[in-house]
C-alpha cells in the first residue's frame, strides 16, 4: 500500500495505540512479577503469540514459505536475544517503577546507532555522534551515578536496552535476506520453544487473579504486535519509528496513576534529554537515506 498522508495518519495512530498496548502489557507485568518468575508468564505469552503467528502466515503467504530463510543461524540469534531481553526488562520492573525502567531503556536507538557503525560499517557523523553523547548524559541523570539515590537496579534497563539493539542490528542484516513473515514467524516459535524449558522449571500454581492477569498480558502482545504489522502497512518504517518513544509517554501515565510513581525533576529533564537524542539521530538517519 502506496504511503499517503492520509495513510500515514492512520499508520501513525495506529502505531500509538500499540504502543498503549505495550505500556499496558508491562504494568500488569510489574504485578504478576513480585510472585512468579519471568520465564514462567513469558512462557504462556510466547505460544500464545506463536500461535498467533502461524495463523497470520497461514493466511497471508502460507506457512511453508515463511518458513524458509535464508539465514536460519542469524535468525535463532536474534530470537534468543529477543527471549532474553524480554526477561531482563520483565525482571527489571520488580525493582523500578515504570517510568523510570523505559526512560532508561530509551537509550536504545542510539546504542543501535553505535553498534551498526561497529558491525555493519554504517557511517555515523558528528551529528549523531553528539546526539549519542547527549542521550547518554541524560541516561546518567536519571540513574545518577555516585548520588546518594543510586539504584544499582538502574543496570538492568541499561543491559535490556543493549540486548534490544543487538536485536534491532541483527533485525537489519537478516531484513536483506528474508521477508518479513519470515522473521516474524520465527521470531514467535524460536522464542517460544527457548523459553519452554525454563518456564516449566520455575513453574508454580497460577492463582485465578494471575491467570487473568497473564491471560490479558498474552492478548495484549498478540494486538500489540499485530497493530504494529498493519500500521507497517500504512506507512513506512521511517515514518512510524520516532513514536515508538510514545511508549515512554504511556508508561509513565501509567506509572503516575495506577503505580502513584513520582520522577523527580533530574529524571524528568534526562528523559526529555535522551528522547531528542533519539529523535534527533532518527531524523538524521532518514536524512541520510534521502539524499543516497
Amino acid at each position: 500500500m502506496q504511503e499517503t498522508a492520509a495513510n500515514a495518519r492512520l499508520g501513525i495512530f495506529i502505531c500509538v495505540v500499540a504502543m498503549a498496548c505495550f505500556a499496558c502489557m508491562d504494568a500488569m507485568t510489574k504485578l504478576v512479577i513480585q510472585h512468579y518468575a519471568p520465564p514462567q508468564f513469558l512462557m504462556i505469552r510466547y505460544w500464545a503469540f506463536a500461535i498467533c503467528a502461524i495463523i497470520y502466515v497461514t493466511r497471508t503467504v502460507g506457512l511453508g514459505v515463511a518458513m524458509r530463510s535464508v539465514r536460519p543461524g542469524w535468525q535463532f540469534v536474534r530470537s534468543l536475544i529477543l527471549i532474553l531481553e524480554a526477561n531482563v526488562m520483565a525482571f527489571g520492573l520488580a525493582y523500578l517503577g515504570l517510568a523510570e525502567i523505559h526512560s532508561i531503556f530509551a537509550v536504545y536507538p542510539l546504542m543501535a546507532t553505535i553498534m551498526a557503525a561497529a558491525i555493519l560499517r554504517e557511517p555515523v557523523g558528528w551529528r549523531r555522534r553528539l546526539a549519542i553523547v547527549g542521550g547518554f548524559a541524560g541516561a546518567l541523570m536519571i540513574i545518577k551515578p555516585g548520588h546518594d539515590i543510586f539504584q544499582p537496579a538502574a543496570a538492568i534497563p541499561l543491559a535490556a536496552a543493549a540486548l534490544f539493539a543487538t536485536y534491532h542490528v541483527v533485525t537489519r542484516f537478516v531484513a536483506d535476506h528474508d521477508r518479513f513473515e519470515t522473521s516474524f514467524l520465527l521470531m514467535a516459535v524460536i522464542g517460544a520453544l527457548a523459553i519452554t524449558p525454563l518456564g516449566i522449571a520455575s513453574w508454580r500454581p497460577l492463582s485465578g487473579e494471575a491467570l487473568g492477569i497473564i491471560a490479558m498480558m498474552s492478548v495484549l502482545a498478540i494486538i500489540g504486535h499485530l497493530m504494529l504489522v498493519k500500521a507497517l502497512a500504512f506507512a513506512q518504517a521511517s515514518t512510524l519509528q520516532p513514536f515508538n518513544f510514545f511508549l515512554l509517554a504511556w508508561a509513565t501515565l501509567i506509572g503516575t496513576t495506577m503505580f502513584a510513581e513520582r520522577p523527580d525533576v533530574l529524571a524528568v529533564a534526562g528523559t526529555i534529554l535522551i528522547v531528542a537524542a533519539g529523535l534527533f539521530t532518527i531524523w538524521r538517519e532518514r536524512t541520510i537515506e534521502a539524499q543516497e
